[in-house]
């Protein structure tokens, strides 16, 4: 698997060959965002654009884009059998 990174995001490429041209996914979102190009230029071209509309509709929406943030905003009870009553 290749990697292409712009800024702090990164996209998965592979090559379809039924289309004859690159196909990048990137990675780490709260969505789906992908992108094609025949040559890497183009490709990196198509990942920033991509992402820039990606990162604008998750504004107009109020959704956070990515993954890790929203996991990490998440809070997980402790279960019952872990409370004060633990280790005795």
């Amino acid at each position: 698997m290749n990697i292409m990174s712009i800024e702090a995001y990164q996209a998965k490429i592979e090559y379809d060959a039924e289309l004859d041209m690159f196909r990048g996914e990137i990675l780490g979102l709260n969505g789906g965002a992908d992108f094609y190009g025949r040559t890497p230029e183009e490709l990196r071209a198509e990942f920033r654009r991509s992402l820039q509309v990606f990162l604008e509709v998750c504004r107009e929406k109020g959704i956070e884009p990515r993954w890790d943030v929203v996991w990490k905003s998440i809070l997980f009870p402790c279960p019952t059998h872990l409370g004060k009553n633990r280790g005795r």
